[in-house]
């Protein structure tokens, strides 16, 4: 029988031994007293994390730094999974009793995960694995989603020129946080139309979307660029309150910016 070179097999008492490395599963929990936690990444492509805050009502940060010789420490570039909020440059934002989950590649011999700020109670579970995550390259310098949002419009949906707020900041701290919005479901059982604009909510607003909708009108839309400035949330306004009822159903998500 033939093995070629580079199997994760080897022939052994007459029965394959599989000589690949398992995935390793880490547990711990930082506190205030006890705020930081070093694991060797020797071995392993990358790490998938899971971190939960206990405690207080304020905002815990993870932060997940590398390093070669356990003197210099950088951040680690960091990918959030599913809905959670995780920026790349590698700092977990943590509410009270709500999970941050990401992955990161290895980067580094080691991988150092600490609290800051308000460091609450933090439970953290890792799983080092030898199967890296394909991250698309078209991904690789710009913006991990996460932290989905959505808005539904009241009864009788929006009838005057009063700005509406869609979603608020999520976090004006460093590094800021972007409110992406990528899908757009909006009719008007109005006699009448109206030209309408989404914009962040700065002092001086940035439009990030513009379009009319005709009395009795329907629009569905799938966007890709347009999001708030750092640190902003979103917010629609109607430029007519004239015969409108403008329904919406509007959702899209969080990104933290490189």
């Amino acid at each position: 029988m033939n093995v070629k070179s580079g199997y994760p097999f080897v022939l052994k008492d007459a029965g394959f031994v599989d000589t690949k490395k398992r995935d390793k599963t880490i547990e711990f929990t930082l506190t205030p007293a006890t705020a930081s936690k070093i694991i060797s990444m020797e071995g392993y492509a990358g790490c998938y994390i899971t971190a939960n805050a206990y405690g207080g009502s304020g905002t815990t940060t993870v932060e997940v730094k590398g390093s070669d010789d356990l003197a210099y420490y950088d951040y680690l570039n960091l990918l959030a999974i599913g809905d959670m909020v995780s920026p790349r440059s590698g700092r977990l934002r943590l509410s009270n009793f709500n999970a941050s989950r990401g992955y990161f590649p290895k980067q580094s011999k080691f991988a150092k995960f600490s609290l800051s700020g308000l460091a609450y109670t933090t439970t953290i579970s890792l799983t080092l694995t030898d199967s890296p995550l394909f991250i698309p390259p078209e991904l690789s310098n710009t913006f991990y989603p996460g932290n989905n949002w959505s808005y539904i419009s009241p009864t009788g949906g929006i009838t005057t020129t009063a700005v509406t707020t869609l979603v608020s900041a999520y976090d004006s701290g460093s590094p800021p946080f972007k409110r992406q919005l990528s899908k757009l479901i909006m009719s008007n059982s109005g006699t009448s139309g109206t030209e309408f604009l989404i914009k962040d909510t700065s002092s001086t607003p940035v439009e990030v979307y513009r379009d009319y909708i005709g009395p009795g009108g329907r629009i569905s839309e799938s966007l890709d660029n347009a999001a708030s400035s750092s640190g902003r949330g979103l917010a629609i306004e109607l430029l007519s309150g004239v015969n409108v009822a403008v329904y919406c159903n509007i959702s899209g998500f969080t990104v933290g910016a490189v």
